[in-house]
C-alpha cells in the first residue's frame, strides 16, 4: 500500500482539530483569536468558536509522537519489522566482511 506523507500529516492535523479542546486544555496551549481575514475563518468559527491554538506550541515530543501514531495507523508494521531485521542482518554481514567488531 502506497501512503502519501502529506495525506497522513493532514489526517493527523484533522484529528487534532476534532480534539481541539482536549489538546488545548491538556497542554495548556496559549489561545489565539481566529483571524477573521482568513478565508477559512467563518467555517472555523462555526465549528470551533473564535479561539484557536498553534499546534506547533505543543511540546516537540508530543507533536512527534502524535505524528508517529498517525503514520503507524496506515503503515504495514509487519513489513517494516521485516525490513529492519533484514537491515540488521546486512549490517552484521558488512561488519564481518570489514573485520569490524563490537
Amino acid at each position: 500500500m502506497s501512503v502519501n506523507p502529506t495525506d497522513t500529516l493532514r489526517a493527523a492535523i484533522n484529528d487534532w482539530k476534532r480534539k481541539f479542546e482536549q489538546v488545548r486544555d491538556t497542554y495548556n496551549l496559549p489561545p489565539n483569536f481566529t483571524k477573521r481575514s482568513e478565508t477559512r475563518a467563518a467555517r472555523h468559527i462555526a465549528l470551533h468558536g473564535d479561539i484557536s491554538v498553534e499546534l506547533d506550541a505543543l511540546p516537540v515530543d508530543v507533536l512527534r509522537q502524535r505524528i508517529v501514531d498517525c503514520v503507524e495507523q496506515v503503515m504495514d508494521l509487519d513489513a517494516l519489522e521485516k525490513t529492519r531485521r533484514r537491515e540488521r542482518a546486512e549490517r552484521r554481514q558488512i561488519a564481518r566482511r570489514l573485520g569490524v567488531t563490537g
